[in-house]
C-alpha cells in the first residue's frame, strides 16, 4: 500500500515538473516559425499521390497483361470443369437408360400384335 502512495506522489511531481518546463519555454515556442520546423502534410500527400499515379501508369501495361493471362487460365479451367461435368451427366443418363430397358411403348405394340388374330389364321 505504501508503494502505491509513493508511485502516485512521483507521478504528480513529474507531471508538475513537465508543466513548469513547458511554461518556461512557452515564449520561445510562440516565436518559432511553423513552416521551417513542421512538414506541410497536404503538400506531402499531394506529392506522394502524384508519384503513385505516375508509377501505376508506367506499370499498368504489365499489370493488364498479367491479369489477361490469369483470366484466360481461369476460363480454360472452368471450361475443362464444364466438359467433365457434361461427360459425367451423359454417362449417368446412359446408365439410367440401360437400367430402364426397352420402352414400354414397344412392349405394348408387341403384345397387341400377338393378341390380334391375323386374317390367315381365321377359318373361312
Amino acid at each position: 500500500m505504501n508503494f502505491e502512495f509513493i508511485l502516485q506522489i512521483i507521478f504528480i511531481l513529474s507531471f508538475v515538473a513537465v508543466l513548469c518546463f513547458v511554461r518556461r519555454k512557452m515564449p520561445e515556442l510562440v516565436v518559432l516559425p511553423e513552416k521551417d520546423y513542421f512538414l506541410n502534410v497536404k503538400n506531402l500527400i499531394k506529392r506522394e499521390e502524384i508519384k503513385a499515379k505516375s508509377y501505376l501508369k508506367e506499370k499498368s501495361v504489365v499489370w493488364e497483361n498479367s491479369l489477361h493471362k490469369f483470366l484466360l487460365r481461369v476460363r480454360i479451367l472452368f471450361l475443362k470443369a464444364d466438359n467433365k461435368v457434361l461427360g459425367l451427366t451423359q454417362k449417368l443418363k446412359q446408365r439410367a437408360e440401360k437400367k430402364k430397358g426397352p420402352d414400354e411403348y414397344w412392349k405394348d405394340i408387341k403384345t397387341s400384335l400377338k393378341k390380334k388374330p391375323s386374317q390367315e389364321d381365321k377359318p373361312a
